[in-house]
């Protein structure tokens, strides 16, 4: 009796008018089934008059040939170096290097100051130190090569 006793809490709450219960239960139960019978014909059925997308190939898992280019801005290209110099294990180093020398320089900013003052300062910090530092790995020489505007995708 459950399953039958729960369906018919269902269609009561599908009453709107109390004097003609049974009407207003019939009459949003066939809407019901109208909109999910619609929903399902839709999503079966192909569009009339519409161009196919371009893009749909790659979104079936296909790749297309050729690369695009992208010209990205200096805000862009600096937080992706910046990403990058703060992910490799040989600059770690140099990264807690350039905190505590801000943190010397500026014994009263807060933690998060320096962060912001080590995010935006440290790219250069970096570049001048490895170009006079002798002992630099060629993996770090590399690091403080300036970047490309122009990005493969």
């Amino acid at each position: 009796m459950y399953p039958i006793e729960w369906y018919m809490k269902v269609l009561k709450g599908y009453t709107n008018n109390q004097y003609r219960l049974e009407a207003s239960i019939v009459e949003r139960y066939v809407t019901k089934e109208a909109i999910e019978f619609c929903l399902e014909y839709i999503q079966t059925a192909t569009p009339v008059g519409l161009p196919k997308s371009h893009h749909d190939c790659t979104r079936g898992g296909g790749g297309t040939q050729g690369f695009n280019v992208v010209t990205m801005n200096h805000q862009q290209l600096s937080q992706a170096h910046l990403y990058i110099l703060n992910n490799t294990t040989e600059v770690i180093s140099y990264i807690d290097t350039h905190k505590q020398n801000l943190i010397v320089t500026h014994p009263k900013m807060n933690i998060m100051k320096v962060l912001q003052e080590h995010n935006r300062t440290f790219i250069n910090w970096y570049r001048e130190t490895t170009l006079v530092d002798d002992n630099a790995s060629k993996i770090l020489r590399l690091l403080v090569v300036g970047q490309n505007l122009n990005v493969p995708t």
